[in-house]
């Protein structure tokens, strides 16, 4: 199952950032946690790639901003 790296970007008072993290959980799988709020390089790869908010989840090539449960649900599984 771990074939694809899930790397999860997430802000400090940001209640879907607190979502992401919470269903990733619930899902089991191993995860990076990238808190662009605590660690400004995070913000700073994010914007490179021209994203200016959170929370943003990479499950390999696959981009999904925002707090999308049913498709972050649907990507993990199919991975």
């Amino acid at each position: 199952m771990a074939d694809k790296e899930i790397i999860a970007y997430t802000g400090n008072e940001c209640q879907e950032s607190k979502k992401l993290i919470d269903l990733l959980e619930e899902c089991n799988v191993e995860y990076t946690e990238k808190n662009v709020s605590e660690n400004r390089d995070y913000l700073k790869e994010l914007q490179a790639r021209n994203i200016y908010s959170t929370p943003v989840i990479f499950i390999g090539e696959q981009v999904i901003l925002g707090f999308q449960g049913e498709k972050i649900r649907e990507l993990i599984q199919s991975i």
